[in-house]
């Protein structure tokens, strides 16, 4: 494969899945604290993908609750678009369900299908708690079993929204140590934070502040530098934009509409 063909997929398949990982298990957060913020249902997030001003992806977030006791379900739905799309199309839909309960979001089931031109791919991760295991099911290969996972660990998606819920989130001067389950291998995290500011978006200004997430490298992450995910400075916490650079130039993806589950409804033609 040329490097023409290798970086594009690379880029946009970060960029968007980055802001879906900010992960989220904070040591100053306690689990038996009431959280009211962050995603409640029905809320869906929609995102435009640039690289270096150039359209390069779309993507779409959801979350869901039913039952009693509640069990959610958060999807991340990704297509490239423009000249990556020509390039080499990529289709990406991410899965995670688990239960709601007092010390948070908990995976049961995480499921990847990733399509990359006409080939597709497809990885199941089913969690164990009580034996702290993770068996992966990757393609018609056989079942791996990941051994020794820290308590309370979660899939890439369901971290971030556990993050997006602490009340205190935007105070934490300390770095957040998350535990994350993702390609064959569980690993710690850390997210920073800091002060909040304006932030101009293409739905207009918000009082936000920036997330600092230092991750080692997986199957979702191919950045080159820094990155940073603004979120709104509110009880929502809502991701508003992603920056960072990659191995050409620098990409951002960043809100273009939301319905958020409480009421508000916000979209580019419907500001």
């Amino acid at each position: 494969m040329s490097v023409t063909t290798r970086w594009p997929h690379r880029i946009v398949r970060f960029q968007v899945f980055a802001m879906m990982i900010l992960l989220g298990w904070p040591p100053a957060f306690s689990w038996a604290e009431p959280a009211t913020g962050g995603a409640v249902s029905g809320e869906r997030l929609e995102f435009n993908v640039h690289w270096e001003g150039v359209p390069a992806g779309r993507a779409s977030l959801t979350y869901e609750t039913t039952g009693d006791p509640a069990q959610y379900t958060i999807k991340a739905d990704l297509a490239s678009i423009g000249p990556v799309d020509w390039i080499y199309g990529i289709r990406d839909i991410l899965t995670a369900q688990g239960t709601h309960q007092e010390m948070g979001l908990l995976t049961v089931n995480y499921t990847k299908v990733q399509s990359k031109g006409n080939k597709q791919r497809h990885a199941e991760y089913t969690f164990q708690r009580a034996g702290n295991q993770v068996t992966l099911q990757r393609n018609d290969d056989p079942p791996k079993v990941i051994d020794n996972v820290a308590n309370l660990s979660n899939d890439p998606l369901t971290a971030f929204y556990q993050l997006r819920r602490m009340p205190n989130l935007k105070n934490v001067t300390e770095k957040i140590q998350v535990p994350v389950v993702d390609s064959d291998r569980w690993y710690m995290a850390e997210v920073t934070t800091s002060p909040t500011d304006k932030l101009f978006t293409p739905l207009g200004w918000f009082q936000a502040f920036p997330l600092h997430p230092l991750v080692q490298s997986s199957e979702l992450f191919r950045q080159q530098g820094n990155l940073t995910v603004w979120v709104t400075d509110d009880a929502r916490h809502m991701p508003l934009r992603v920056e960072t650079k990659v191995r050409i130039g620098a990409v951002t993806a960043d809100l273009i509409g939301y319905v958020d589950g409480r009421g508000e409804t916000r979209s580019l033609h419907n500001p």
